[in-house]
């Protein structure tokens, strides 16, 4: 019998992080659902950019430090991944986006990134998951 695995540190807060990503989305679909004031959209908006700066920034500095041969370049895609979110918000100002697909919209993004560059950088921190363990869901 094998023991379990333990998630490392690292992996687990960029697991939460992710998480968390996801429930910003839908409290500020809640939020537009609910016709709630411009103001309080705007903060929810602002939640969810400032999560995904920090998140990024945790990501890089992480990077960083393991020496990740991919740092530059995921980087990269971060900058891409956050112009796409701040283009899916800006478009519900220009009406390109509704109320209704916000969530679909910023949850493909996400997900895209997780599966394409998070995953490779999660494997890279160690050979304790696999990239089926992670597609699985026992992973990031």
């Amino acid at each position: 019998m094998t023991e379990p695995r333990s998630v490392p540190d690292e992996l687990r807060l960029i697991e939460e992080d992710h998480a968390l990503f996801k429930r910003l989305i839908e409290r500020l679909q809640e939020t537009l659902s609910a016709s709630r004031p411009a103001d309080e959209i705007g903060g929810r908006k602002a939640a969810l950019l400032s999560h995904l700066d920090a998140h990024m920034e945790f990501e890089e500095r992480l990077m960083l430090e393991r020496g990740y041969p991919l740092a530059f370049s995921h980087a990269q895609e971060h900058k891409g991944f956050h112009d796409q979110v701040t283009a899916v918000l800006d478009g519900l100002k220009s009406g390109t986006v509704t109320p209704a697909n916000l969530d679909k919209l910023l949850l493909r993004v996400h997900d895209h990134h997780i599966k394409s560059h998070d995953t490779i950088f999660c494997r890279f921190l160690g050979d304790r998951y696999s990239l089926q363990e992670v597609d699985e869901g026992g992973g990031i």
